[in-house]
């Protein structure tokens, strides 16, 4: 039974067995990730001085695999993630409070009700949390886990897309490494992290919107080029191990990226988006996925499947039809 879409033909009877999708598996893999040698240096100029650091860069190019390549380098486990969003709140760093919850239940019973039930500790709230043993918070982490007294990762991932305000409250936070109040706690505790184990915090940005200058002054910063040539090559190598041998890549591979790199730097008047390393991944995976056993595609396919991941504008898919053209003949050509 085939797990293809199709429009012709009869429909099955019974559902289709679907393979398990194998983007996760390889795009987020971070034990090949090699950071270049600029960021090497950035991550331990704020491990020394105790600093955030800021990486920007293209989507794709490895900004939130650092922080899994950094905890598994220092033996820190996995990193705790927060995803900035446009209504994202400083507070929203350390916990999340289930209003609704707790409102229900308050009508169903007339004993007093617990708010640590209703609490859940986050990123920068679970690594101050971590940075001291159970015993020092007391009953605060009763039916919570916690695994410290012990050093954390907090990646505070996307912040170009959070308001104005989170920008600016977030390195106060990251400076007082303290919880805020904690809802229907009148008598809370300092809760503070212990210095010796503050966390090792890395913020990406994509740049969609430009950072103030405050925000940039207080941050080691580095921005991840996107790789050249012989870079590109090797990430795929690395990221791709798990759908062919390196030693025995398929022939349509090279011609993959060649069709890639033209897409990205050959095509004039250039794309209105051009393609990023993400978008060149995920075409790898659907290519691997499709292809196997077979050592070579055809143009018209391999050019056919790359438009729908690589050309991300109306106006840039409008022009598939002449690019596949001018491509097709340049390799005629060649």
């Amino acid at each position: 039974m085939s797990d293809l879409y199709t429009v012709d033909g009869p429909s099955p009877q019974e559902p289709t067995a679907w393979k398990p999708i194998p983007l996760k598996n390889v795009l987020q893999d971070s034990t090949g990730y090699r950071p270049d040698p600029g960021l090497v240096d950035a991550v331990n100029v704020a491990l020394t001085l105790g600093m955030p650091l800021l990486v920007t860069g293209e989507p794709g190019v490895g900004k939130t695999a650092l922080a899994d390549s950094v905890a598994r380098r220092l033996g820190l486990g996995d990193p705790l993630k927060f995803v900035a969003k446009s209504e994202s709140r400083a507070s929203d760093l350390f916990f999340t409070y289930d209003r609704l919850l707790r409102f229900q239940e308050s009508h169903c019973t007339n004993e007093p009700l617990d708010f640590k039930k209703y609490i859940s500790y986050v990123a920068l709230g679970q690594a101050i949390l971590n940075s001291r043993s159970r015993e020092e918070w007391g009953g605060l982490l009763d039916g919570k886990p916690h695994d410290g007294p012990k050093r954390s990762v907090v990646l505070i991932d996307e912040i170009d897309k959070a308001p104005r305000d989170f920008v600016n409250d977030l390195l106060v936070e990251i400076e007082r490494l303290a919880f805020p109040p904690l809802p229907d706690m009148p008598n809370q505790m300092s809760m503070e992290a212990d210095p010796n184990l503050a966390p090792v915090v890395i913020i990406t940005s994509n740049q969609e919107r430009s950072l103030p200058d405050p925000f940039l002054r207080r941050c080691v910063y580095y921005h991840i080029p996107f790789p050249n040539h012989k870079q590109l090559q090797e990430i795929v190598e690395v990221r791709m191990k798990k759908l062919f041998n390196p030693q025995t890549q398929p022939a349509w591979l090279a011609r993959a990226m060649e069709l890639f790199w033209w897409l990205r730097e050959g095509v004039k008047p250039e794309l209105r988006r051009k393609p990023g390393l993400g978008e060149l991944l995920t075409w790898l995976v659907f290519l691997g996925e499709r292809a196997i056993g077979q050592s070579s595609l055809k143009d018209s396919f391999l050019f056919e499947t790359a438009c729908p991941l690589m050309l991300k504008t109306s106006l840039d898919q409008g022009r598939q039809e002449a690019l596949i053209k001018v491509w097709t003949s340049s390799s005629k050509q060649g």
